[in-house]
C-alpha cells in the first residue's frame, strides 16, 4: 500500500481527527483506529517499528488484517 505524504503522516501518528475528515461515514473513533492500524501495518512507506506495533496492537485487541489475511507465523511484514 503506497501514500501520500499526508495519508502516511496520518497513520504514523494514527491521528484520528484528521482520518475522521477523510472517512466522515465511519460509525465511531474505535472504527478508525482500527482502520488506521490495519492500514499502517500494511504500508510499506511506514517505518518497520510502527508496522509491527500496529501489528500487535491488532492482535492483542482479536483484529485481523484486511480481507481477512493471516499474520506471518515469523513476524515479517507484508511488501
Amino acid at each position: 500500500m503506497n501514500s501520500s505524504p499526508i495519508i502516511k503522516d496520518i497513520l504514523e501518528r494514527l491521528d484520528i481527527d484528521l482520518a475522521k475528515m477523510m472517512m466522515p461515514e465511519a460509525s465511531s473513533d474505535l472504527v478508525i483506529l482500527i482502520a488506521l492500524h490495519k492500514a499502517r501495518y500494511e504500508s510499506i512507506n511506514i517505518a518497520s517499528e510502527l508496522r509491527q506495533e500496529s501489528r500487535r496492537w491488532l492482535e492483542t485487541n482479536g483484529y485481523g488484517r484486511y480481507k481477512k489475511q493471516s499474520f506471518s507465523s515469523d513476524g515479517s511484514l507484508p511488501e
